[in-house]
């Protein structure tokens, strides 16, 4: 469905039936959807206040150094390939987002002066 064609369609609904849909769509989704419904009704209600800044917790390279060894060591051993049971289905089809996610966080965690764990990686 279009953009356009999506406003006809709710264009047609009174107010108890949007917040029937709002309310649906709030209690079934997931908590990413209720996270930004939440954010928009806070939005709504107090204009004037400033929107919530998410804060990233610091990443330590000595845990990234970590979680890289043990990826490492299980890609090695062949676990995301076979069927090992260190490995669940659903992570051995996503290791590609395990690589990215490591990798992301040890890029991080040099950007941010921790080279203490994450400068071995590179070595």
């Amino acid at each position: 469905m279009e953009k356009k064609e999506f406003f006809s369609q709710v264009d047609r609904l009174d107010a108890p039936a949007l917040r029937k849909l709002l309310w649906i769509l709030y209690w079934r989704g997931a908590a990413k959807v209720r996270e930004r419904i939440e954010e928009e009704l806070e939005g709504a209600l107090e204009p004037d206040r400033p929107k919530k800044q998410k804060t990233k917790e610091p990443i330590i390279g000595e845990l990234v150094l970590d979680d890289v060894r043990h990826f490492i060591g299980l890609a090695r051993s062949g676990a995301y390939i076979g069927g090992s049971r260190e490995v669940s289905r659903k992570e051995r089809s996503q290791w590609r987002s395990t690589y990215k996610k490591l990798l992301d966080e040890a890029c991080q965690a040099i950007s941010e002066g921790d080279c203490q764990g994450t400068a071995k990686l590179i070595l």
